[in-house]
């Protein structure tokens, strides 16, 4: 880079309206799973991509399929009360103080930016994603399936919004 050069960008933003639903129902399934399951239900691993969501998670057995009924339940229950999402910028150990989930390993720095979901801080992660403003425009999530993909790691996979639709 030889500096003072004009660059132009261009976003896709049906594409990245797409991935924030779905990365906003990343964190909703990451926290119905833990009111389902327990606190010790902890991400390990995630992929969003428009229409769809892969979380993986920590847990040593399958959970039963009432289990994850309760869990999509859940999900599209907090949808329809179509909650604020916010983000705000603080110290990492006022975040953490507040509650805020955070990938354990990870490296953070003095200050985090942290995501709210609802006024009550239903759902609350340090994260840097893109989301939606409303998890009204999520529109639905669907699980398809869960599954063992190593010792005592879960995968979920879902479709959202559009994805749920068609499914």
């Amino acid at each position: 880079w030889g500096g003072g050069q004009d660059v132009r960008a261009s976003i896709d933003l049906r594409g990245r309206g797409s991935i924030a639903r779905s990365h906003t129902a990343t964190h909703m399934v990451h926290k119905a799973l833990r009111e389902e399951l327990g606190s010790q239900a902890t991400q390990r691993g995630s992929q969003d991509a428009p229409n769809r969501l892969r979380f993986d998670f920590q847990w040593s057995s399958a959970p039963s399929r009432d289990a994850m009924d309760s869990i999509e339940a859940r999900v599209n229950d907090k949808l329809r009360d179509n909650l604020a999402v916010t983000t705000t910028e603080m110290k990492f150990d006022d975040a953490i103080a507040l509650g805020a989930m955070h990938l354990f390993g990870e490296k953070y720095g003095d200050i985090v930016r942290v995501v709210s979901i609802g006024q009550d801080g239903w759902s609350r992660e340090l994260c840097g994603g893109t989301h939606v403003d409303h998890v009204g425009k999520i529109g639905a999530v669907s699980i398809l399936a869960e599954a063992s993909i190593g010792s005592g790691v879960r995968r979920v996979d879902a479709v959202v919004g559009q994805g749920a639709y068609e499914f």
